[in-house]
């Protein structure tokens, strides 16, 4: 008995030690098959399978390269670079890292400049680094150059009546994060009975992206033909992710109120709130925003609108979705002198066909929009709308774009139906 618990004491460190061996053999014999699989999942376009594994890897071996190395490939092929430039930051700065591993991120261009410059140094024999890393500074170069945008449309959203639309907008450098801004906006009724409702304004701002996922924007107008209605808008972006974009802003002198209620002094504040989403591979969209408007005639209006995309067909010379479209309206306020529904409800189904065009300039793509809904306003019976829509995109170049888009649409505004044509088209040049 005392021989073998002496025996038993001489071998139990020995037996322990193999099996922490083969414990360990184990784990990493599991870790490599576990590792091989997701590569061959990423190779087999199954990138959400493949990074889910890897997060799990990186989860229990947070310092191992080569789990690490991959999911920021796989994760770049996936198109998710915010995930990537995550995956990336505690590896940056190894000496040893491969070359492919050195690319721009979205809205990091200082780190993207950063990680060229270094590549260069690392890799002096890669030209490709060298392609991107002057590539990069020419969409910079180009970026940052003066611009002045130019955009002129008829709206008739106010029962049929037409506001003729016209804006310039100039703005230049400030700083590497910042631009200022000066624009000039005019509304005009097509109505000579409506003249008491145009607008004249004059606008001077600061556009700043502060972050790579903020951006700021603050703007102060004034008419400059009455010098009254001194306004202030203050709009905030934040994209938490590649796929949201999150918008807020808040306008002293609201410049989107109906005309006729222009025409009689009537002025307003807003304030809105929205989101944008799309997935990865923009089969899905969503947009969704709510408005708050309190008119100085005492109207409180809440608005909201939401639209959900589906891509059935996504080849690549052509688009088709369906587009489901829901909005609202609740003002306080009856028997006003513009359009001013106390309470309405508009659902509508769009198919629109987006056509991407061969074309001797940068780019040309076509959308064709037909929908049909049901508007419901109380106190009028529900009644069906419907319309059809056109818009054509032109890049002619990096410094010149064009688009234009044009809706002929049957609505209906306190129980009458009205035909209303809608246009609006806008041209960007940059100053280069």
């Amino acid at each position: 008995m005392r021989f073998s618990t002496i025996l038993l004491a001489l071998i139990l460190p020995f037996l322990m030690k193999h099996a922490l061996a083969q414990e360990e053999m184990a784990q990493q014999k599991s870790l490599e098959s576990e590792h091989q699989r997701a590569v061959e999942l990423a190779r087999n376009d199954d990138h959400d399978a493949a990074l889910a594994i890897l997060d799990g890897l990186l989860t229990e071996h947070p310092d191992n390269y080569a789990v690490r190395r991959d999911y920021v490939v796989i994760a770049s092929w996936k198109g998710d670079c915010d995930k990537a430039l995550e995956k990336f930051q505690p590896i940056q700065n190894r000496p040893d890292k491969e070359d492919y591993l050195i690319t721009p991120g979205a809205r990091r261009t200082d780190d993207a400049l950063a990680l060229l410059r270094e590549g260069s140094r690392a890799y002096p024999d890669n030209g490709d680094i060298k392609l991107i890393y002057q590539s990069l500074l020419n969409d910079i170069a180009i970026e940052r150059k003066p611009e002045l945008n130019f955009s002129a449309g008829i709206d008739q959203s106010d029962a049929g009546n037409q506001d003729n639309l016209l804006e310039f907008r100039y703005s230049h450098q400030l700083t590497k994060q910042s631009r200022w801004f000066a624009r000039y906006f005019r509304a005009s009724a097509n109505d000579k009975d409506f003249d008491t409702a145009d607008l004249n304004r004059l606008g001077l701002g600061i556009m700043w992206w502060m972050h790579p996922k903020w951006y700021l924007e603050q703007e102060f107008s004034q008419d400059f033909k009455t010098g009254d209605d001194f306004g202030s808008t203050t709009t905030l972006t934040f994209n938490p992710t590649s796929l949201w974009e999150i918008y807020s802003q808040y306008a002293s002198f609201a410049e989107d109120i109906p005309l006729r209620a222009r025409a009689v002094g009537v002025t307003s504040n807003r304030a809105q709130l929205a989101a944008d989403y799309h997935t990865l591979d923009y089969r899905w969209e969503w947009y969704g925003t709510i408005s708050a408007y309190d008119f100085s005639d005492s109207n409180e209006r809440r608005g909201f609108y939401t639209a959900l995309g589906y891509g059935y067909e996504m080849i690549e010379k052509r688009e088709q979705r369906v587009i489901l479209e829901i909005s609202g309206a609740q003002n306080t306020l009856e028997n006003t002198v513009y359009f001013n529904p106390i309470k309405a409800l508009d659902v509508s189904l769009k198919h629109r066909t987006t056509f991407i065009l061969d074309s001797k300039y940068d780019r040309h793509v076509d959308h064709l929009s037909v929908y049909v809904g049901r508007y419901d306003q109380k106190n009028y019976s529900a009644k069906t709308t419907y319309g059809i829509g056109y818009e054509q995109e032109y890049d002619f170049d990096v410094a010149n774009s064009l688009s234009w888009g044009a809706e002929v649409a049957s609505r209906v505004f306190d129980g009458e139906r009205e035909t209303i044509v809608n246009f609006l088209v806008n041209y960007t040049a940059k100053f280069l």
